[in-house]
């Protein structure tokens, strides 16, 4: 009988100890998944933080669409494309008329090179006081608006069109300054930043169990 005692007490260790075994190796796997999950996410979380700031900052679509608006450019199915206009003849005929430009190529590349320091990631990280950018923005407009009066006839500008060209050029390279007002960009930047940092942070392993399922 004392012999029966002894193998059941040994056969009950037994099993209990490949059961731990069990519980150790299933933790092991859960950790590797985990842990493997998780520089996953990190790595897609890093990727996904360093495109939103490129899309955030990249404001080449911009100087490109001023482009097209100066030159009555449309995108259409075949490209960018003279915008048209039907208009009807005396006899009823309906024809497409193109748009003439605002201006002609010259004046677009004068313009690029005036603007594109106000869409640069380089003026985007700056830190400008409000007093400052609107310092730059009026000498830069001052200078366009001289170019234009003293240039129409080089540059193609009816007289009619002053107003409008100004306020195309100005609605693409006011934003930029401002949002580089007081690091106002590169704040935004490090929010963003410390935002993954902090996920990352409290994402945590599970607990480790021991044998028998108490904490080791």
């Amino acid at each position: 009988m004392l012999e029966g005692i002894t193998n059941l007490i040994g056969n009950k260790e037994h099993k209990q100890a490949m059961e731990a075994e069990q519980r150790e190796r299933s933790f092991v796997r859960e950790r590797d998944t985990f842990r493997s999950a998780m520089d996953n996410d990190t790595a897609n979380l890093e990727a996904q933080r360093s495109d939103l700031l490129k899309w955030q900052q990249d404001l080449g679509d911009e100087m490109e669409l001023l482009k097209h608006r100066l030159l009555s450019e449309e995108l259409t199915e075949k490209g960018w494309q003279p915008k048209v206009l039907a208009q009807k003849t005396a006899d009823g005929k309906v024809v497409w008329v193109k748009i003439p430009p605002m201006a002609n190529e010259l004046f677009v590349d004068y313009i690029q090179t005036q603007a594109e320091p106000f869409v640069s990631r380089n003026l985007l990280n700056s830190n400008f006081t409000e007093e400052r950018i609107l310092q730059i923005l009026r000498s830069t407009c001052n200078d366009i608006a001289s170019a234009m009066a003293n240039g129409f006839d080089y540059y193609d500008i009816n007289f009619e069109n002053f107003d409008l060209v100004m306020r195309l050029i100005k609605n693409t390279i006011i934003p930029g300054p401002f949002r580089a007002m007081n690091d106002g960009e590169r704040k935004h930047a490090r929010t963003i930043s410390k935002r993954v940092e902090s996920f990352n942070t409290g994402r945590e392993a599970p607990s480790k169990k021991g044998f028998f399922g108490i904490g080791g």
